[in-house]
């Protein structure tokens, strides 16, 4: 395997340069770490991609005895070209992105081994080229940077590169969300009650609620979170002034889920800079990256126009020109875009099609249909039976699609688009599940989301308005959000939400009881207006009776209640 060292060009390798016999490109960078200098990026030479050099991730590099200040290390004990590190070196990656690659590109286990072992890689701490090396300052400080050796980069990468099954179960691991400037923190129990309790009981797990008022915060804090979780632990550090941190910092997953079908979701979306842009488009139209999007937003252009504004806010840097605004706040985009009908027309049926081809997968979506349709008639009405369930035989177009109702279109591409790119380990965050569908037919939708994280061993995080959800979910998974101008506070529901009545939950979260609704100033309005009119009566169902004869309106229980007890207390 041959490796060859490039000058720093960030992560933008000139095809010209590629010479064709080199399966690996490390790029070297300037990257000061605490004073150590350790950061490489390696791309994939055309040797390797059967096209142009592609970009797969970072990669730490130190050699024994490293000094705080030197740099470039690799070049100067090795030259430009090598086939492997000599054993003074020793190496680590967090990056999940970096070991996806390398498994699309390194088809063979005998070839991934032959990397790890060229490049010296370290992934636990029962390794012997760890236990040379951990007690070296330049490892704990730079190669360590904000993780630990139970980080999930190196469990994932173990995984990958030596083939060794892993337990991580990201349900079982403690995230706490710490705000920028101190305004609190909120801990993510994404666990259940006794885990011995059998699972055919379906106790839900997996699903955490973040519900609130119209402007609490939710959905900021959920982007907020996929931005923190999609940079590696070394990187995420930039975070912490604007957006916060989380831990454990270390924390990872295979692949992450943002869906939002808002017209309104303006929100900024993962990457730090132009390298992470352009890896995460590249992944978004290959289908290989750890970033999935669903909705009705138009990610992949959002991302060719960040890129491109990257590029000329550098220009303009240059020329000391004034700097365009990348984004409005520290929050929101100020460049958004929407997809067509078409263009979700032809994902679904993309989606379809890829999951016929993978039989787990397709018995997975066979099951949930038949949770849907329970749920729903209009799907056995539409013929959506055959249409969904046995596209294999009969090929669906993406123009059968568009005859659909929006609620069962957005219903069908959310559940398609998750299911087609599920991985283990998977974090789903969605955006008002709640939107476009009947509360029956949510129920299930919630069961589908926690089936399918549940077959995975994934997480879903749902901000919501919904009581409905919430009544679908233990308390210890519901955080309710308040928000006082920059101030947030989180808490639990202070009664059990699960199977809990409607009402008192909608009292719970959002303080919603007669005294704050509007029918009752109108009933109190009706009885001072017809008080008087309607004196000759002294039974107050006589008197309730009168005021239906004379407004035409059959009243609900609550207005009855408050019109019977108003009379008496003035009657007597």
């Amino acid at each position: 395997m041959k490796f060859k060292i490039i000058s720093q060009c960030f992560q933008k390798m000139d095809p010209g340069s590629d010479s064709g016999d080199v399966d690996f490109y490390l790029e070297e960078d300037k990257w000061d770490d605490y004073h150590f200098h350790t950061l490489y990026h390696i791309h994939a030479g055309s040797k390797r991609t059967k096209g142009v050099p592609e970009y797969l991730g970072p990669v730490n590099i130190m050699r024994k005895g490293q000094k705080e200040d030197d740099y470039y290390l690799v070049r100067k004990t090795l030259g430009v070209g090598f086939s492997e590190l000599s054993d003074e070196f020793c190496s680590m990656s967090m990056s999940v992105e970096l070991y996806r690659g390398l498994d699309r590109l390194l088809k063979r286990a005998k070839s991934r081994r032959r990397f790890v072992d060229a490049l010296k890689m370290i992934f636990s701490t029962d390794e012997e080229r760890y236990l040379e090396f951990k007690d070296e300052e330049c490892f704990q400080t730079s190669l360590l940077r904000n993780a630990t050796m139970g980080a999930y980069g190196l469990i994932f990468g173990k995984e990958i590169m030596l083939d060794e099954a892993s337990s991580y179960d990201l349900a079982k691991i403690p995230l706490t969300y710490t705000l920028p400037d101190d305004n609190g923190e909120v801990d993510f129990d994404f666990g259940t009650v006794n885990q011995d309790i059998d699972d055919s009981i379906d106790i839900p797990s997996r699903l955490l609620v973040c519900i609130g008022n119209n402007g609490a915060g939710k959905s900021t804090i959920l982007y907020r979170l996929a931005r923190i979780l999609y940079a590696t632990p070394s990187a995420r550090s930039a975070y912490s002034e604007d957006v916060g941190m989380i831990y454990p910092s270390d924390a990872g997953f295979r692949r992450l889920f943002l869906i939002s079908y808002s017209a309104f979701d303006n929100f900024i979306l993962p990457g730090l800079d132009s390298a992470d842009y352009k890896q995460i488009l590249d992944g978004l139209k290959t289908r290989h990256g750890r970033l999935v999007c669903c909705g009705i937003r138009d990610v992949e252009s959002e991302y060719e126009n960040k890129i491109k504004d990257e590029t000329e806010r550098d220009r303009k840097k240059e020329s000391e020109d004034k700097d365009a605004p990348l984004v409005m706040d520290k929050d929101h985009e100020s460049f958004h875009r929407l997809k067509s009908v078409d263009n979700l027309s032809r994902e679904f049926s993309d989606a379809l099609h890829s999951i016929a081809r993978d039989d787990r997968k397709f018995e997975l979506w066979n099951e949930l249909m038949d949770e849907c349709e329970s749920a729903n008639t209009s799907l056995e009405d539409m013929k959506l039976t055959s249409f969904t369930r046995y596209f294999e035989e009969e090929m669906v177009s993406a123009d059968d699609f568009k005859l659909l109702s929006t609620g069962i279109k957005y219903l069908l591409h959310s559940l398609s688009s998750i299911v087609d790119r599920i991985e283990t380990n998977s974090i789903i965050i969605f955006d008002e599940p709640e939107n476009h569908i009947q509360p029956p037919l949510l129920c299930k939708f919630l069961y589908c989301l926690r089936l399918i994280s549940q077959r995975y061993k994934s997480l879903v995080l749902v901000a919501t308005h919904s009581p409905v959800i919430v009544q679908e979910t233990l308390a210890k998974n519901v955080i309710i959000v308040n928000r006082t101008e920059d101030k947030w506070s989180f808490r639990h529901p202070s009664i059990e939400t699960y199977g809990e009545n409607i009402g008192n939950i909608t009292d719970e979260v959002f303080n919603l009881n007669t005294s704050v609704t509007n029918y009752q100033k109108t009933a109190a309005r009706l009885y001072d207006l017809y008080h008087d009119k309607i004196r000759h009566t002294s039974d107050p169902i006589r008197f309730l009776k009168s005021i239906s004869e004379e407004t035409g309106i059959e009243f609900g229980n609550e207005i009855k209640a408050y019109l019977i007890s108003r009379y008496i207390e003035n009657n007597n």
